[in-house]
């Protein structure tokens, strides 16, 4: 098939496909071969996240319109166009029926025509047009893509809109484990492993690997898996690929907000489970990171990957923590607290500093009341390197709190860049202990606070674990320190 462009009354490129005995003509535009290219490159894709992806793409072409609903409408009228001049297929996913909304039920793939179009547009290769061919006479006789396929589909389009929209970043892959030329050259047969997802970002060396979690792998299962990243990561294979390249091991659990039905729920037993699977992070090696997130915080995560501020370097988190507890002076004054900053030596002094060192020590003092002391922990979202110094030195202020040789009496402060990171993150339970008090804060709601101008009604941002679980579950307190 030979395609021509010319330029339709918009200025826009658009392509001619051919009538046939069997299907209608049709115009397509040039941007529009993205969204072949998303079906060709999962398969199958429901219609909720092709009308979403459609909207997106045609609003970033001029085909725009404040009428939300109206918008979606649109899409979804041009998705039967694709249909009937043979460049798309639809099934109706019979597995899928107890769902009340039918698009998402509505699976569709891609076509002869499909490839056909791509190929002669230079969007396929030889070798690429060689496997999909392949991939299609499989899928002739269609079969409902399992959950975990869905999730896949359904995060690897979400991405790529986040980051062509949101973002407005072009540099960038999206792909499966099976076809990334890192994954798939490596000849170790006892360490080959190959991710669900793969985000990679060439000009920050950033490349972040999804787990998609059904929620039914057991700890052998997770743990196997760390283990073969890390003999990955640590080989000359990637150093060789690329030697400045960070890798994010992200696991994320299939819950509520990543697909939605009646039958899911949060996920946050699992996510505490998958972060206990992980070995310590001393011996992961210093290209490998750990995560394990909710679905609802991924949009913030890849916005901090691509900011650089994911996770901070010594310099930058030191900074950070020099503005936040300028922020917290600021705000605590004129409530007439003294905020002291201690070295860890300075409160213990037999202490010696080692990775699970606080990351400030904070003295506070109201007029007229007894002081107090505060480990402080910043935390990264979903990150098992922040689950486990969290573990560490919970343990660790217990034994302090307890001992009969010191009077201390040392709390636990963990502080997240933003709130929306403190409420969507899960630690582990914990056993109560009338010696230790944990509260979570953020240094975006202390900045705010700061800026203030009228402090008469503060509450003070800090939020006291559930007393009941220790499980995180944050209740707002009225407290003061």
């Amino acid at each position: 098939m030979k395609l021509k462009p010319k330029l339709s009354q918009y200025g826009t490129t658009i392509y001619t496909v051919p009538k046939t005995s069997i299907h209608t003509r049709m115009l397509l535009h040039e941007f529009e071969l993205d969204l072949l290219e998303q079906i060709v490159k999962y398969t199958y894709l429901r219609a909720v996240e092709l009308v979403d992806y459609f909207v997106v793409i045609r609003e970033k072409n001029g085909f725009s319109t404040d009428d939300v609903v109206r918008a979606r409408q649109n899409a979804a009228k041009r998705l039967i166009r694709f249909k009937e001049a043979g460049v798309l297929k639809a099934n109706d996913a019979s597995e899928y029926k107890g769902l009340n909304l039918l698009y998402k039920r509505i699976f569709y793939t891609f076509t002869k025509r499909t490839l056909e179009i791509l190929y002669s547009l230079n969007r396929l290769t030889d070798h690429e047009l060689a496997y999909y061919t392949v991939v299609l006479e499989k899928t002739r006789q269609f079969k409902a893509p399992t959950t975990h396929s869905v999730a896949i589909a359904a995060l690897g389009t979400r991405l790529d809109l986040q980051l062509k929209r949101k973002l407005g970043k072009d540099d960038y892959a999206i792909c499966k484990g099976t076809t990334h030329p890192l994954f798939k050259n490596y000849t170790d047969d006892e360490g080959q492993i190959f991710p669900d997802l793969l985000l990679e970002i060439p000009d920050l060396n950033k490349l972040l690997v999804f787990e998609v979690d059904g929620g039914k792998q057991l700890r052998d299962v997770i743990k196997n898996k760390y283990f073969r990243y890390q003999k990955m990561f640590s080989s000359n294979y990637v150093k060789k690929y690329n030697n400045e390249l960070q890798a994010h091991i992200i696991f994320l659990p299939i819950d509520a907000d990543f697909l939605t039905d009646e039958n899911r729920s949060s996920k946050s037993h699992r996510m505490k489970y998958l972060k206990n699977c992980i070995p310590s992070f001393e011996k992961w090696g210093n290209n490998l990171n750990m995560f394990t997130i909710r679905y609802s915080a991924i949009e913030e995560f890849v916005n901090l990957t691509v900011a650089f501020s994911e996770q901070l370097s010594e310099y930058g988190l030191k900074m950070l923590m020099n503005q936040w507890l300028f922020n917290l002076e600021s705000a605590l004054m004129p409530l007439n607290y003294k905020v002291t900053v201690l070295t860890e030596q300075e409160l213990l002094p037999q202490a010696k500093p080692t990775v699970y060192s606080p990351d400030a020590v904070i003295k506070l003092k109201q007029a007229g009341k007894k002081e107090k002391h505060y480990f402080v922990l910043y935390m990264y979202n979903g990150d098992i390197r922040s689950q486990q110094r969290y573990l560490e030195t919970y343990q660790r202020l217990r034994a302090i709190n307890e001992s009969e040789s010191n009077n201390l009496q040392i709390n636990l402060l963990l502080l997240y860049g933003s709130s929306h990171s403190r409420v969507t993150d899960a630690l582990d339970d914990l056993v109560k202990s009338d010696a230790l008090q944990i509260f979570a804060t953020s240094e975006k709601e202390w900045r705010e606070l700061a800026e203030a101008e009228n402090l008469e009604q503060v509450v003070l941002p800090l939020y006291q674990q559930n007393n009941k679980l220790l499980s995180y579950t944050l209740r707002k307190e009225n407290y003061r320190l």
